[in-house]
């Protein structure tokens, strides 16, 4: 998720208020998160927190999977103008690729 939103760890680290550390062990799976981290992680990705373990803990998590849950991600932080243009991009690569 870090990586689809285009943050550094240490960007990450700030907005969430956690150190570079932290996130680094977090997300080469040496540690497991706190409540209190979960927590400040989804704030600072702008989610719940119910999401935010849906998207670690994803039970059917595929490649195909991942990269639908990023570009998710990434319509998320759209207002509703740019989310209208992604549709439209969207059903044209669809419709191209038909």
């Amino acid at each position: 998720m870090r990586k689809a939103r285009r943050l550094t760890q240490e960007e990450l680290a700030g907005r969430s208020e956690l150190a570079p550390e932290t996130i680094s062990a977090l997300e080469r799976g040496e540690n497991r998160p706190s409540m209190k981290t979960l927590e400040s992680l989804a704030t600072a990705f702008a989610m719940p927190v119910h999401d935010l373990i849906a998207y670690i803990d994803d039970p059917d998590d595929t490649p195909r999977r991942r990269l639908e849950r990023e570009i998710q991600d990434l319509c998320r932080q759209l207002d509703d103008k740019a989310l209208e243009l992604v549709r439209g991009q969207v059903g044209c690569v669809v419709a191209f690729r038909s």
